[in-house]
């Protein structure tokens, strides 16, 4: 009777520990020393899409990538160091399973190890983490978003509309409500300060792709050794400082449109990769072999003249014909008329609120300065002058005497710029202009002279030719500098 209620005992121990293995949710591998199958439970046929009558009897090893049989391996070796009692192993997200199907998925495993007569057995506890991953990746991607459109925020002005209703600017507006319409590349050329940007989110605003984002890049305001992780992203590993993936502006921008600002800044390098993404809608992060395709709309904007930088050889020519399928020129404030008056009280009334004052619309002497100044820095000028106006304004009166630039300075400024330009200099004069500019490049890197924050990277110059300019020029560093 004690023999028949212990087997019942162990029997019954047996059922609880199989109904146990066989509810759980992660796959249970029973193996002998040899990695040979002996047991899985129905999570575990699951995961392989194979029956327990297929598994049993063959080699672990074959359920593994290459990657995944070397680390179980190194795990095995790591594993009989352990002493008794403490054999197990935990692998987090790098050991990726082959299905029976083809199929490849990453796991985290937990490996144990234990013996009975002499015999030494291995457990394997697989869970499949590719849902859990894709749910990281999307975490990671809308932090990435949520950061780029905190950056986008900030750089947002009060205004949502194009204020002004002269010729040139219903004209443009024309242009923009035509060309909105369609997918086509757009190419905005324009002055300094004329609004370009704001055109560019104008014609998004009207398109099919509204309710998309409108993401911009300012090609001139990204160092070049980063614009390219900038335009595609990059991986972690792929340069100095990558330590995690991440997600570059035309991915943001699948399914919308990317705003390229200051397009004729962009190095010759990156533009031939620029142009594939424009003919072939596809892209590689930096350190990626992956391809990766988007359905992207570009606008572009430059205050250059491309086709001269096409004939200089500083701009592609064929990134040039693909920016330029539809091409608009925004009209400089001076030709806009009364528009000037009309922006200008657009700005009084917002800097008023923002500075909490309470200042009057511009008097007639007020309007006949603004419309007679020639603003070559167009409405971004004419804004900051408001701006300084408001800040100085005595008893509600804009005055604009000493705020507004004198249009002659200005011309002649430009005069004594050109003729410093046609200036032909000596060979003593190019000495002096080499010296002074060695040295402001050491003064800028509290004279270091080699490195990425050196001098010599600064003027384009390997460190010993450097050395010897100093030598040759006789450029020595003084306590003053120093200071």
């Amino acid at each position: 009777m004690q023999r028949l209620n212990a087997e019942k005992e162990i029997e019954d121990k047996e059922k609880k520990l199989r109904r146990l293995v066989n509810s759980a949710m992660d796959g249970i591998i029973d193996l002998d020393d040899n990695f040979i199958i002996r047991m899985m439970n129905p999570a575990a046929e699951k995961l392989f899409h194979c029956k327990l009558s297929e598994a049993v009897g063959n080699s672990f090893l074959s359920l593994l990538s290459e990657q995944g049989k070397n680390i179980f391996k190194n795990s095995i070796n790591e594993l009989e160091k352990l002493p008794e009692g403490e054999k197990y192993i935990w692998i987090t997200d790098s050991l990726n399973i082959r299905c029976k199907n083809g199929i490849e998925f990453p796991s985290e495993a937990t490996i144990s190890q234990y013996e009975i007569n002499d015999e030494i057995f291995n457990t394997v506890i697989l869970r499949n983490i590719n849902d859990k991953l894709e749910a990281e990746k999307k975490i990671n991607n809308l932090e990435a978003e949520a950061e780029y459109l905190k950056e986008e925020i900030k750089i947002l002005n009060d205004f949502d509309e194009i204020v002004g209703q002269s010729r040139p600017i219903m004209n443009l507006l024309n242009e923009v409500n035509l060309v909105a319409k369609t997918d086509s590349t757009v190419l905005i050329s324009g002055e300094t300060g004329t609004g370009k940007e704001l055109i560019a989110r104008a014609i998004h605003s009207a398109s099919k792709r509204k309710n998309k984002q409108l993401i911009k890049v300012n090609c001139s305001a990204i160092p070049a050794s980063l614009i390219e992780s900038e335009f595609f992203g990059h991986v972690p590993g792929a340069f100095t400082g990558a330590t995690k993936t991440r997600i570059g502006r035309f991915q943001f921008a699948d399914g919308g449109t990317i705003f390229l600002d200051e397009i004729g800044d962009l190095q010759l390098d990156l533009q031939s990769k620029l142009l594939r993404v424009l003919q072939e809608g596809e892209f590689e992060p930096v350190g990626s072999s992956e391809t990766k395709k988007v359905d992207v709309r570009v606008i572009a904007a430059t205050n250059r003249n491309l086709k001269e930088e096409v004939n200089s050889g500083k701009f592609r020519q064929d990134l040039y014909y693909r920016l330029n399928v539809y091409p608009i020129i925004v009209p400089p404030l001076r030709e806009r008329g009364n528009d000037i008056i009309k922006l200008a009280n657009e700005f009084i009334i917002r800097y008023s609120r923002k500075l909490g004052k309470d200042v009057s619309r511009l008097t007639h002497e007020s309007i006949k300065k603004l419309t007679s100044y020639s603003w070559p820095g167009n409405v971004r000028e004419l804004q900051n002058v408001i701006e300084r106006a408001v800040i100085v304004s005595k008893d509600g009166k804009i005055i604009l005497d000493k705020i507004l630039p004198d249009d002659n300075e200005h011309e002649n400024n430009e005069v004594k710029n050109a003729e410093t330009r046609e200036k032909i200099l000596s060979q003593e004069d190019l000495l002096n202009l080499e010296k002074e500019n060695i040295i402001r490049a050491l003064n800028s890197t509290n004279w270091k002279i080699s490195g990425n924050d050196g001098a010599a990277k600064l003027l384009g110059l390997p460190p010993t030719t450097l050395n010897s300019r100093l030598k040759a020029l006789g450029i020595k560093k003084t306590k003053s500098v120093a200071h």
